[in-house]
């Protein structure tokens, strides 16, 4: 049984703290959610608390006993209700309406993760006062979670494997690779939700596969880690290419049934070569003095290549692109990779792609609407990758070894994400955005890093996540958004990158520039804008 007496005691002292500063109210239910409870923390966890009660003009905030962080947020009764609504649908079927509304594309990982995550810790919460959470249970539960998981992550497997296909066959085998690792995540998600464990979190992903695995299954938890290592190694431009193996495995973990609709899915996808895009609606273009020009539909202009405009201009009818030219619509923007897309250039095959930061143009003349919500978009994925490397310390000094490599990929990722929201002026940039761009470089000493990660020496493991921080920070640095030397070292530097955030809140509240803030700075309940978001709460 799982030993919650610290956390308990930690959490109630905060709590009754909280409740003489008036911060809580007498029949609030104070409830432990998140890793603590559900046998997923390690050395360096923070402990999550979630308030339900009247939540009129209460605000997310941050604490520390003895050094340690308590994040408190409030269950907003109409948002639950919501979430609970969605979940509980998704466990007949991910395609199916609610409310008459039908849900994003599986894809968009942020917005279900939000859903499965508010339902997650409800549902697995432990009540730390007298009031009980009976009447936010009250039609929820974990065996219908554990279905909404299962199908989610099946759908979202299958999505992620024929982009990656679709890249493989494009000749991006960073992309395909990266890809890939997506959908092994997914299969080995939706395996261990089918067998009661929903704690939702890709850092753990491959844990749980060594969790719920027994004897009987045709799939092997080490073998499938040493798969999404190699991967991994792929995607970051070196070691073998073993993308052929993946169905196999996809097959292997979600059965027969599966791996007939994954090889059905893959007879539609374009011709070797061919990349399927998108062109995104708005966007204008230009071919003036031997120069393009683009301008988005927010009316930042962008200069740029000959080539670029014209394949806008001709919307998409240009058959043939150049690898560079495919990596710079990608970064402005201006299309999206589609399996479906209306357009199907053959895109070159090219042994160099050009670097993520010249991939990325930036404007010559950018909205301020634009320039401030990509300032608010960088600071928010920078904040993550500081919270993945406190994640990245904690899975060493605890052991947890299959963790460190979900770990460094994610913050990998986000950085890309920050790089591209600041080059190219982006706030809207997602995860597909990032790994489309995976064959363009992002910076140096990434390679070294997996090599420290595959070293059997134990030493070679304690040195990981002080090389992660000095890579992150390069690249940081790079994008002219130096780390706080302090960014890494301790959970109150969290307090700085909030500040970080919130200044650029300020900036366009004061001059009265409307923004846009990617949906993961959110509060995962409330009403969805700046003032109900934790990363601008004043820290207790």
């Amino acid at each position: 049984m799982l030993d919650q007496s610290q956390e308990l005691e930690i959490a109630r002292t905060v709590a009754a703290q909280l409740r003489q500063r008036g911060r809580f109210a007498d029949d609030d239910c104070v409830m432990l959610i998140g890793s603590s409870v559900s046998g997923f923390g390690h050395a360096r966890s923070d402990l999550d608390l979630l308030v339900s009660g009247s939540t009129d003009g209460r605000l997310p905030m941050h604490s520390f006993h003895e050094g340690r962080r308590v994040d408190v947020d409030f269950l907003y009764p109409s948002a639950w209700e919501e979430t609970k609504g969605w979940v509980n649908t998704w466990a007949r079927s991910v395609g199916e309406p609610y409310q008459g509304r039908t849900p994003p594309a599986v894809d968009d990982r942020e917005w279900w993760a939000d859903h499965l995550w508010l339902y997650d810790r409800v549902v697995n919460s432990v009540p730390i006062t007298e009031d009980t959470t009976a009447e936010f249970l009250k039609d929820s539960s974990a065996d219908l979670l554990s279905a909404a998981i299962h199908n989610y992550s099946r759908a979202l497997c299958l999505r992620m494997a024929r982009r990656g296909g679709a890249h493989l066959r494009s000749g991006n085998l960073s992309a395909g690779s990266q890809y890939l690792c997506e959908a092994l995540l997914a299969a080995v998600e939706g395996v261990a939700a089918a067998r009661g464990i929903t704690f939702v979190s890709d850092r753990t992903v491959l844990e749980k596969g060594r969790r719920v695995r027994t004897p009987e299954d045709p799939w092997d938890a080490a073998g499938i880690e040493r798969l999404f290592n190699d991967l991994t190694r792929r995607a970051w431009g070196t070691g073998p290419d073993r993308s052929a193996e993946v169905p196999a495995v996809l097959e292997a973990l979600l059965g027969a049934e599966f791996g007939a609709e994954l090889k059905a899915s893959a007879g539609d996808l374009p011709a070797d070569g061919q990349l399927r895009l998108h062109l995104v609606e708005g966007w204008k273009a230009q071919v003036a003095g031997g120069e393009g020009f683009l301008l988005r539909p927010d009316r930042s202009l962008y200069a740029t290549s000959p080539a670029v405009a014209r394949f806008v201009m001709d919307l998409g009818a240009v058959r043939t692109l150049a690898r560079p030219v495919a990596a710079e619509l990608l970064a402005s923007g201006a299309v999206v990779v589609d399996p479906d897309g209306a357009a199907a250039p053959t895109v070159h095959r090219t042994a160099e792609h050009p670097p993520l930061s010249e991939a990325c143009t930036a404007p010559v003349a950018p909205s301020p609407e634009a320039w401030v919500s990509c300032r608010i978009a960088a600071n928010w994925y920078a904040m993550t990758v500081w919270s993945l490397s406190d994640d990245l310390y904690g899975a060493v000094e605890s052991g947890h070894r299959n963790r460190v490599l979900p770990i460094l990929r994610k913050a990998e990722i986000y950085l890309r994400m920050m790089t591209i929201a600041l080059r190219g002026v982006r706030s809207e940039v997602g995860r597909n955005v990032a790994m489309d761009l995976q064959g363009s470089a992002l910076g140096e000493g990434f390679g070294d890093l997996l090599d420290l990660v595959g070293s059997e020496r134990p030493e070679d493991l304690q040195r990981v996540p002080d090389g992660a921080v000095a890579v992150f920070g390069a690249v940081m640095e790079a994008c002219g958004m130096p780390a706080r030397a302090d960014m890494f070292e301790t959970n109150r530097g969290f307090m700085k990158q909030v500040a970080d955030v919130r200044v650029w809140f300020r900036v366009s509240e004061g001059l009265g520039i409307p923004v846009e803030a990617p949906a993961t700075l959110l509060a995962k309940g409330g009403d969805a804008a700046p003032g109900s978001s934790s990363v601008i709460a004043e820290p207790s």
